[in-house]
C-alpha cells in the first residue's frame, strides 16, 4: 500500500452538480432549466452525473446513436470482463488512453446493466495498475502525454467507480490521483507545454495535461490544492483561444483536435456543473469548430480530407458531441452522423486502436436526443468554406457522385504539425480520391501537390520554423470557386524566391475540373528544375502518354479517372514516382527555366466517358481557352498568371445533338470547310462560336460538294449546323 498523502488545505470548493436533461442541453451561459439532480462535493459520481441520474440514462439508451453507441461500448466491455491483471499489460505510449477506454467502458456499462460484473471488473484494473505502476512509471511511457492520459483516467473513473470502492481502495486511488496531480502542476510550471507563447497554448499538448491537471483537482476537491484547477481553467480557456481561428478552423488538424478536445470539454464541464466558470459558452469560437468538422467531410461521408499531419477523423468524437449539443447545432449533428453516426461509418467515435481515447461513454451523456440533423442543402448552406487561417473546402454536393476541393495556404502555429504544405490542393472527385494530402509523417514540400526546385521545397523543420502562405483573393459563386494563394515566404529559406503565387479554379460541373496556375520567380533568376507535383493515393492507376504529352490517372475503384493535361510551359517531361512506404503515388511535371510557370487542367470523368475538347489562344500572358463537353455545355476561360475569369455558355437549342440522319462528310483544310454528300436545294449551312453566337450562314448549292470559307474567320473552336428540309447534321470545327 502507497502512503497517504498529507495536504496543504488551500481552499474549499462547493460543488453543485447538476446532470443535464438529453433534451435540455443548454444553449446559454444560464444553468439549465430542468435541474435533475445535485450532490454535494464528497459525493460521487458528480462530474458528469450522479446515481440518481442512471434512470434517465438508462432511457436514453433505448434508442437512436445512444443505443447503437451502447451497444458497441457494451461488446468491448464483455471483451474486458476476461483482460489479465496479474500482472496487468500495459500499452506503452497510449497506456492512459487504452486504460481509459476499459476503465470507463466497463464502469458505465456496470451502471447502465445493474450488472456488478462490469463495475468489479473496472476496480480490479484500476487498483492493479495503480499497485503496479506510478506516476514515474507512465513518464517513462510518453513523458507528459501519458501522464495526462492516466490522470484523466484515474480522475473520471474514480467518479464513477468511488461508491463500490472499500476505504484502502479509496486510498489508493487518491494517492495516485494527488500524485499524478502533483507532478503535472510542478511540470507545467518549467515545461515547454505549460509555457505561455501562442504555440504551445493552441497544442493539443496543453490541452491533454491541463485538463486532466483540472480533473484531478475538481474529483478530489477539497484535498487538492486550488491552483490545480485554477491554473487547468486559464489554459484551457487559451485552448479554445490558440488551437481554432475565429471560424473554427483546427491548426493542428482534426484528429488532434479531437483529442484535445478530449481533455478540454470534461473538465470544461465538470467545472460548469460545479458551479464554475461556463468556458465552451464564453468562448463564442466552440460553436464553430464542430462545422470545421463537417466541412472536411468527402462526399460520400465516413471520413474526412487528410490534411497536414491529421488522420481523416474526428475520433474520439466525445468532446465534438458535447459541442453540438451545447450549441444546438443541429447541421453540424447531420456532419457528425455523416462522418461517424449512422449515416458515417457507425464507429460513433469508437476506434479499433485503443489510443484514440474512450468516446462512447461521452457520446451516451452528451448526445441531445431532441436535437435532429439537418443537412446543409436543407439549411441553405453555400457550397464553399473559407476558414480565416487560409484554408478553403469547396463542393457541388455532398454525396458519393460529388466532388470536393481543398486548398491550403495560410498561417500555422511554429511546432504545430505544420508541414510543407503551403498551396497545396487535393481533389475528390465521383467516389475517388484523385489529388490527396499523404497525412502523418510525410511533412516535406516534395510529398504534397505542390512545387519543388530541384527537389528543394518549403521551409519545414520540426518545432522550428513554420511555413506560411496567404490567400490574397477569394471568390466564389455557385458554378465556381476561385483562390490566389501566395506561397512566397514558405520557400525563403531553401529556395530564396521573389514570388510563388498560385491560383486554382474550381468548375462544379457534371465533369468537374480544376484549372491550376503557378508562377514560380527566383531572387536571383538561374535555371533550375521546377518541379510541378500532383499527389494521387497509391492504389490509383497512374498512366503517362509520352507521345501526347497527357497523363491519366484511374481511381482505385475504377469507376471514374482524372485526365491531367498541361498547357503550358510549351516544353516539359512527365515522369512518376512511389512512396517507398507505398502512401501515394505522384505525378511530376518538369520545367527547366529561370522562372517556373504552369498552367495544368485536371478534369474528372467516367471511365471511358466524355472527354472535353479543350482549344486554346494567345500566351501565358493572355490566354483564352474553349471548353467543350459536347453535350451543349461550353466553357470559356480567361487567364494569365494573375487572374483567372470564367464564362460558362450553352449551344442553341439541338446543337448538343451528336448524331443526325443527314450523311455528309466535313473536312476542313487552311481557308475553307468542305461538304461531301448530296444536298437538296433547301439546303443551308449556320456556323456558332463557343458561346452560340452565329458567326456566318450559307445556302448550299444542289450537287456533292458545297464549300465554306473561314479564311476571314478567327482561330477557335466552332459548331457547324447544316439543315435540310427535316435532316440535319452538327459537326465540331477547329479552325487553326
Amino acid at each position: 500500500m502507497k502512503n497517504r498523502f498529507s495536504i496543504e488545505v488551500l481552499t474549499i470548493f462547493c460543488l453543485s452538480v447538476f446532470l443535464l436533461n438529453a433534451g435540455q442541453i443548454i444553449t446559454n451561459v444560464n444553468l439549465p432549466k430542468t435541474i435533475l439532480s445535485q450532490s454535494s462535493s464528497t459525493t460521487h459520481p458528480r462530474l458528469f452525473f450522479t446515481t440518481n441520474d442512471i434512470p434517465v440514462l438508462k432511457q436514453k439508451i433505448t434508442t437512436g446513436r445512444s443505443l447503437a453507441a451502447f451497444n458497441l461500448m457494451k461488446n468491448r466491455a464483455d471483451s474486458y470482463l476476461n483482460l489479465v491483471t496479474s500482472p496487468y499489460v500495459f500499452n506503452g505510449a497510449i497506456s492512459g488512453r487504452a486504460l481509459e477506454v476499459q476503465l470507463l467502458d466497463l464502469a458505465l456499462t456496470g451502471y447502465l446493466t445493474d450488472n456488478s460484473n462490469y463495475t468489479n471488473k473496472a476496480i480490479e484494473i484500476m487498483c492493479a495498475v495503480a499497485q503496479q505502476s506510478d506516476v514515474n512509471t507512465f513518464n517513462t511511457f510518453n513523458t507528459h502525454l501519458a501522464v495526462g492520459d492516466m490522470a484523466h483516467t484515474y480522475a473520471i473513473a474514480y467518479d464513477w467507480l468511488e461508491p463500490y470502492l472499500d476505504t484502502n481502495q479509496k486510498q489508493l486511488i487518491e494517492d495516485e490521483i494527488y500524485s499524478f496531480g502533483k507532478w503535472l502542476y510542478d511540470n507545467s510550471l518549467i515545461q515547454f507545454w505549460g509555457a505561455e507563447s501562442p504555440r504551445r497554448l493552441a497544442h493539443n499538448h496543453q490541452a491533454v495535461t491541463h485538463g486532466a491537471l483540472g480533473l484531478c483537482g475538481l474529483v478530489l476537491g477539497d484535498k487538492a490544492p486550488a491552483g490545480w484547477v485554477n491554473r487547468a481553467q486559464n489554459k484551457i480557456t487559451n485552448y479554445f483561444d490558440y488551437a481554432v481561428d475565429s471560424t473554427g478552423c483546427a491548426y493542428e488538424g482534426m484528429s488532434y483536435l479531437a483529442y484535445g478536445l478530449q481533455h478540454a470539454i470534461p473538465f470544461a464541464e465538470a467545472l460548469r456543473r460545479g458551479g464554475g466558470s461556463d468556458i465552451v459558452m464564453e468562448k463564442s469560437v466552440t460553436r464553430y469548430i464542430p462545422e470545421y468538422y463537417m466541412w472536411q467531410l468527402l462526399p460520400g461521408g465516413a471520413a474526412g480530407v487528410m490534411l497536414n499531419q491529421s488522420e481523416n477523423t474526428m475520433k474520439p468524437a466525445g468532446g465534438v458531441m458535447y459541442l453540438v449539443s451545447r450549441h444546438q447545432n443541429s447541421v453540424a449533428l447531420w456532419g457528425w452522423d455523416r462522418m461517424v453516426g449512422n449515416t458515417g461509418d457507425k464507429s460513433y467515435g469508437r476506434n479499433a486502436w485503443l489510443g484514440a481515447g474512450a468516446s462512447l461513454p461521452y457520446v451516451i451523456l452528451w448526445e441531445d436526443q431532441q436535437l435532429q440533423p439537418l443537412s446543409p442543402v436543407n439549411a441553405g448552406l453555400s457550397n464553399d468554406k473559407y476558414f480565416e487561417r487560409g484554408q478553403v473546402s469547396s463542393r457541388d454536393g455532398w454525396d458519393n457522385h460529388n466532388s470536393f476541393v481543398t486548398f491550403t495556404c495560410g498561417f500555422g502555429w511554429n511546432g504545430c504539425w505544420n508541414h510543407g504544405d503551403v498551396g497545396s490542393f487535393t481533389l475528390n472527385a465521383k467516389g475517388e480520391n484523385f489529388v490527396i494530402d499523404p497525412g502523418p509523417g510525410l511533412t516535406k514540400t516534395i510529398a504534397h501537390s505542390a512545387i519543388t526546385v530541384n527537389g528543394a521545397g518549403q521551409d519545414w523543420l520540426q518545432n522550428g520554423s513554420a511555413p506560411t502562405g496567404k490567400i490574397t483573393v477569394y471568390r466564389n459563386d455557385t458554378l465556381t470557386t476561385y483562390i490566389k494563394g501566395d506561397a512566397t515566404t514558405a520557400y525563403q529559406q531553401l529556395i530564396p524566391s521573389k514570388k510563388v503565387v498560385r491560383q486554382l479554379l474550381y468548375v462544379r460541373n457534371k465533369y468537374p475540373y480544376l484549372i491550376i496556375t503557378d508562377d514560380f520567380e527566383l531572387k536571383t533568376p538561374v535555371q533550375k528544375n521546377f518541379q510541378w507535383r500532383l499527389t494521387t493515393h497509391f492504389g490509383n492507376n497512374l498512366t503517362i502518354d509520352q507521345i501526347q504529352n497527357n497523363v491519366c490517372i484511374v481511381g482505385a475503384s475504377g469507376n471514374a479517372e482524372l485526365n491531367v493535361e498541361c498547357l503550358y510551359p510549351e516544353t516539359f517531361s512527365l515522369s512518376q514516382n512511389s512512396d517507398p512506404n507505398s502512401k501515394y503515388k505522384q505525378l511530376v511535371i518538369t520545367s527547366a527555366t529561370d522562372r517556373g510557370k504552369f498552367i495544368v487542367v485536371l478534369f474528372a470523368t467516367d471511365v471511358n466517358g466524355i472527354t472535353p475538347v479543350i482549344t486554346q489562344t494567345g500566351d501565358v500572358d493572355n490566354k483564352v481557352l474553349n471548353i467543350d463537353f459536347g453535350d451543349g455545355v461550353m466553357d470559356s476561360i480567361r487567364l494569365n498568371l494573375d487572374n483567372i475569369e470564367f464564362k460558362r455558355n450553352f449551344a442553341p437549342a439541338g446543337l448538343h445533338e451528336k448524331y443526325t440522319d443527314l450523311p455528309l462528310t466535313v473536312m476542313i483544310n487552311e481557308d475553307k470547310i468542305c461538304i461531301k454528300g448530296e444536298v437538296g436545294k433547301n439546303a443551308s449551312a449556320i456556323m456558332y462560336d463557343i458561346s452560340g453566337r452565329i458567326i456566318t450562314t450559307q445556302m448550299f448549292l444542289q450537287g456533292n460538294i458545297n464549300f465554306i470559307p473561314v479564311s476571314d474567320i478567327k482561330k477557335g473552336m466552332y459548331l457547324l449546323q447544316i439543315m435540310e428540309n427535316n435532316r440535319k447534321k452538327i459537326e465540331k470545327i477547329l479552325v487553326k
